[in-house]
């Protein structure tokens, strides 16, 4: 059986980074915006025009090409309680996991942050440095910064997730699903926190 797990963090937050710790540990990410790109979709301007529909398909689709003992980590959707009500619909999340961060520190994490331009593995240059400059350390390609890295951008995205992320949290929370909040900030394995080990509360 299918195990789906919902991750929710601001910009910032780390989610990036802990999704590659659960892919190494067998689990499959399914990254929303990576769906929307690789369908052909312009995210230059965010998701406006691209129907919620349209992603819950595209999620479906790689749900379904999945084994049905597969662990399955949710990247980027459901962002809004409509969102979740609707994914509702065709898809039971059996767990979220809500990564917990201050503004401050989420914004000196995306200032430092970059990504590979080919494979998209996240890097940082403070916290997590390639170990060759400018180069990523998976498949020797360029590292990038994002163009939505701004601080511009940061602010109005930071703030349209607190006015999102706790009314999504609030209807799983209603409908019994566990939700386990992370403090962000500190060093933790998210594998045992997933599968409850190691007295995590």
């Amino acid at each position: 059986m299918r195990k789906i797990i919902l991750f929710i963090g601001a910009p910032g937050s780390g989610k990036g980074s802990r999704c590659e710790e659960c892919k190494k540990a067998g689990y499959i990410q399914i990254s929303s915006s990576k769906l929307i790109e690789d369908a052909g979709y312009d995210l230059s301007r965010g998701r406006a025009g691209i129907p919620d529909e349209v992603v819950i398909k595209l999620i479906m689709n790689k749900v379904k090409s999945s084994s049905k003992n597969s662990k399955i980590i949710l990247d980027g959707f459901p962002r809004r309680r409509k969102q979740a009500e609707l994914l509702n619909r065709y898809l039971k999340i059996d767990q979220v996991i809500y990564f917990k961060i201050p503004k401050e520190i989420a914004l000196e994490r995306v200032k430092n942050r970059l990504i590979c331009s080919a494979c998209k593995a996240p890097y940082s240059q403070r916290y997590k440095p390639p170990i060759k400059e400018g180069i990523c350390d998976k498949c020797g390609e360029h590292l990038v910064r994002r163009a939505s890295d701004t601080e511009e951008i940061f602010f109005r995205r930071f703030k349209a997730f607190k006015e999102n992320a706790y009314q999504t949290m609030e209807y799983y929370r209603n409908k019994g699903i566990c939700i386990k909040t992370i403090n962000a900030e500190e060093d933790f394995n998210i594998i045992s926190i997933i599968e409850n080990k190691n007295g995590f509360v």
